[in-house]
Formats: C-alpha cells, structure tokens, sequence
C-alpha cells in the first residue's frame, strides 16, 4: 500500500477520498488550512506556497490535488484571488510533484472546462470553452499540467462533474442538491438563475473517489502529456426535475423563484465517461435520479430517527 497527500482534505469531497483511501488501506497524509478534531493534518495553504515544505517532509507517493478555494461564482466576483491562490498554487504543486517524482491527480472541473460544448455528452477530446472564471482558472491550470508534462511530470487530470453525498453542507453552499433537500424540507425559497431546464450531471462522492483511486493506480499513464478522465454519471437532470425528486420524496411543496439566467451558467453539462469505463473500468454505481433519489431517503430516515 502507499502513502498519499490529499489537498482540499478537510472539504466535502476531500474528506470521501481520504476516507475510502484509509479504508483501501492506503496511508493518508491530510494536507489543508484548518485542523480537524481526531485527524492528523500537515499545513497546506494553497496561497502560503511556503507551506510546501510542510508536503517535502512526507514522503508521500503521490498527491491527489483537490484544493480550490473558490466556487463559481465567488471567482467570478474575484477572478484575481482565483488566479493568485489557486491557479499560481496549483502550478506550484505540479513542479513540486514534479521535483519529487511522484505522480499528482489534479481534480479539474467536467462543467465549467466545457462550457456550452458542442457535443453532449462531451467527450475529453473536445475543446476546452470556459464562459466564467471559475473554468477559466481550471483550464489555465489544465493548460500548465501539459506544460509540465512535457517536462516529465506525470500528472493526471480528472474532470469532475457535480458530487454530492452524506457530509455535503447546505450551510456552506456546497451543491445544489443539499440546498434544495435543506430549503424545501424547512419551507424555504429557492432562486434558480434561468428557467431551471439547465442539465446538470451529478454523481455520488464515493463513486468520484473510486475513480480517482482508480486515476491514481493506472499503470503506464504518460508523462510526456496528462492523462484525462471524466468523471461522471453520463446523463443530465435538471434542477426542475432535481425539485421534483425532492418535493417526491420529502413530501412537501418547493416554493421556487425564478430568476434571470447569468452569463457564467452553462446550459447543458454532461460528461462521456466511455474512457473511464474502457481504461479504469469504472463506472457510476447507479443513474443519477436513483442516486439523488437515496440520498433524499437517507436524509428522510435521519430526522426520524
């Protein structure tokens, strides 16, 4: 078994892969800002790139990078803090994977890289078209990952599409699905930016960490140019029939306002995950409706507990 740093640990998606690497076996070095109760962390600000000596020091195997400190629309309010933290600490870690020899799995964006791609599902192959800020920081440092393995570093890039699962935090605006079940179940309004038929695709948190496990342990990925996976479910909801999920399963009317779409929202997000499955042999555990659809239960049966 290895040893393995994880960014962005202490986050929703973070602390999923930590959890299934401890599980699978594997030794975790979690690496982030903030400590957490019974849990050892190494300090890594992704802004303080003198916090990199703090990751030498661990002779890991390899690094899952998952920390980004901005949504999409945060970085679009402060598209400089983006480029200064995220992209500019993302770029340093690639030469620190670099300089270490170690493998790094950069978890990158399936939606926003896209923008309103010309083919749906979209594949890896298609061009990059980022609408918003967010994307354009995911992209850039997807265009420094190939910079860098040209220079021999062995990276590779999963673009996530919308994870959600137990742990997910409608406090801290993480995904729409934790807010909708929150907002419906106490009655409260809903703003959805359009008229709410925007395809989305969603996929557990513990699938995405399989396969990011998955992305890890590949045999012969190159690194003469990063090797690129989508992860997702590959079929599209909309955040009208996310509701309708809900208010299903909830039993209790969602009270929506609509209002008018933004400039950075993508119309239609769906990830091909054919490569995924053919090279990895990974898949999603279940179609998104019957996902969101247990969750939604799981959530239900811990209030009547």
């Amino acid at each position: 078994m290895a040893r393995y740093i994880v960014t962005g640990s202490t986050g929703f998606l973070g602390s999923d892969l930590a959890l299934h690497l401890d599980h699978s076996g594997h030794e975790v070095i979690r690496a982030g800002r903030h400590s957490v109760a019974h849990q050892t962390m190494v300090h890594f600000d992704l802004g303080d790139l003198t916090t990199l000596s703090n990751l030498a020091a661990t002779g890991a195997d390899g690094i899952f990078h998952l920390a980004w400190s901005t949504t999409p629309a945060v970085a679009e309010a402060n598209p400089y803090q983006d480029i200064a933290t995220n992209v500019a600490g993302t770029v340093a870690l690639f030469q620190f994977a670099r300089s270490q020899k170690i493998p790094i799995v950069f978890v990158s964006s399936g939606g926003t890289v896209y923008g309103n791609a010309a083919i749906t599902p979209t594949p890896e192959t298609c061009p990059l078209n980022p609408i918003g800020a967010y994307g354009l920081g995911k992209s850039s440092a997807e265009q420094y990952a190939d910079y860098y393995s040209h220079l021999g570093a062995d990276i590779r890039i999963a673009r996530v599409s919308n994870p959600f699962g137990e742990g997910q935090s409608a406090a801290r605006l993480q995904g729409v699905i934790p807010i909708f079940a929150k907002k419906i179940a106490k009655g409260e309004p809903i703003t959805i930016w359009g008229d709410g038929e925007n395809l989305r695709d969603y996929i557990p948190a513990r699938d995405v960490s399989i396969a990011l496990t998955k992305i890890m342990l590949q045999e012969g990925a190159s690194v003469r140019r990063p090797s690129v996976f989508n992860i997702g479910a590959g079929i599209g909801l909309s955040l009208n029939r996310l509701i309708a999920i809900f208010e299903e399963e909830i039993g209790l009317k969602a009270n929506v306002k609509y209002l008018d779409a933004r400039p950075f929202d993508i119309q239609a997000s769906i990830l091909d995950v054919q490569r995924a499955s053919d090279l990895l042999q990974w898949k999603p555990s279940a179609d998104p409706e019957s996902s969101v659809r247990a969750f939604a239960r799981a959530i239900q049966a811990k209030k009547t507990r």
